[in-house]
């Protein structure tokens, strides 16, 4: 009788250190980082892709280095206080991780950094949860976008009201996707695509630096790094 794959043993005491190793080389390679790059940047992201981001740290990786993971591990390697901090201030670098954000270590300054950023943003497709950017109206008539006829069952499904006409696809009625603002279902967001409408914009953004050398933080983006920020460092915890 073949083995059931839902009777498996999974040794919880094996994969709490594999996880904890995991974290372990993550804080080694931040602080290993912090020692040898000039500076570290805390940088905000928005709509984040893979495939552009994989560019960039590609093109970056000469002067820069890019961590991504759990804010709260990263804390922990910079410190979450003046006590236990790796170098000084690094602990207000520590507050400043929370939400969508992520480390680099480089020895670009920030401006150098804020102007590649903005060369490296990318239009895609939005996800479900998105927020829309404008409407999406689609009319009544023939469907634009030279989609197959064997798409109009899934286009139903979509919520397109749609049918093969001697093997064209017709829209019965007038039907709004979504309207600036909205923010985008799972249904919407595939229309949209099917569509061929981008309304994502993949970019990043530095929130906050600290310099090895003076040791000095400094926010980029005001109200960063300040009581409230530390606030919601702790509360993360």
């Amino acid at each position: 009788m073949p083995k059931s794959k839902r009777s498996r043993t999974v040794h919880l005491t094996q994969t709490e250190k594999g996880g904890r190793e995991r974290k372990s080389r993550l804080m080694d390679r931040i602080r290993a980082a912090i020692d040898e790059y000039d500076r570290v940047i805390v940088f905000s992201f928005d709509n984040m892709r893979s495939t552009p981001f994989k560019a960039m740290r590609e093109t970056m990786a000469g002067h820069s280095r890019f961590f991504l993971g759990s804010n709260k591990v990263m804390q922990i390697a910079l410190g979450r206080d003046a006590a236990s901090a790796y170098r000084g201030g690094l602990n207000r670098v520590a507050a400043v991780l929370t939400g969508q954000v992520g480390l680099m270590c480089t020895n670009k300054t920030v401006e150098e950094v804020e102007k590649e950023f903005e060369e490296h943003g990318e239009l895609d497709y939005a996800r479900a949860g998105a927020i829309a950017t404008q409407d999406i109206v689609v009319p009544a008539g023939e469907l634009a976008g030279g989609l197959q006829h064997t798409m109009v069952p899934h286009l139903r499904k979509l919520g397109l009201p749609c049918e093969l006409q001697k093997g064209v696809i017709m829209v019965r009625m007038e039907t709004t996707v979504c309207k600036e603002g909205d923010r985008l279902t799972a249904e919407a967001a595939h229309l949209a695509k099917l569509l061929g409408v981008q309304m994502a914009w993949f970019s990043l953004s530095p929130v906050a630096v600290w310099e090895r050398e003076s040791e000095a933080f400094e926010a980029v983006v005001p109200g960063m790094g300040d009581a409230s920020s530390s606030a919601a460092a702790a509360s993360s915890a």
